[in-house]
């Protein structure tokens, strides 16, 4: 139900979701209560945001400043940023690195931890069912269920 709350906010906020970033100045990912707005310039993220926050206002729906965080992606100089954005009454903190739906986003473009991460965790899987694969307990017609439905997750 949420989510329907979420796309009738965006469609009111009259931000432009087709396409991608490639095509457009700003773009939306949301879902549930997760909402990340990803802009060009900062301008049009701040723009981008005002819009959302007007219309989900209207659906009594409100920013919750100690969860919203934000991170500058780009070639320059971080240090130029700010620790915090301003937009309008709320000030949101400059993160490095964030974790949305399970994946890590960091400002580098570095994807090493993720794939580390991710490595480990097959490993742990891995690990976690070799006991059961190698048990004289467990059927042959089992075991090969077992195999293909690892199989089909990755």
């Amino acid at each position: 139900m949420f989510n329907i709350a979420l796309e009738k906010v965006i469609r009111d906020a009259a931000v432009n979701t087709s396409g991608t970033i490639f095509c457009k100045s700003v773009q939306i990912l949301a879902y549930a209560d997760d909402t990340d707005i990803i802009g060009r310039t900062q301008s049009a993220m701040i723009e981008a945001f005002t819009s959302l926050e007007r219309a989900a206002k209207g659906m009594n729906l409100f920013i919750n400043q100690e969860k919203t965080k934000y991170i500058s992606v780009t070639k320059k100089s971080h240090s130029i940023y700010l620790h915090y954005l301003e937009v309008g009454p709320h000030k949101f903190q400059l993160v490095h690195s964030f974790t949305f739906f399970g994946s890590d986003v960091n400002c580098n473009n570095d994807i090493s931890a993720e794939i580390q991460k991710r490595i480990l965790a097959a490993n742990r899987c891995f690990h976690g069912m070799r006991k059961h694969l190698r048990s004289q307990l467990t059927s042959k017609n089992t075991k090969i269920l077992t195999y293909k439905v690892e199989e089909s997750c990755s």
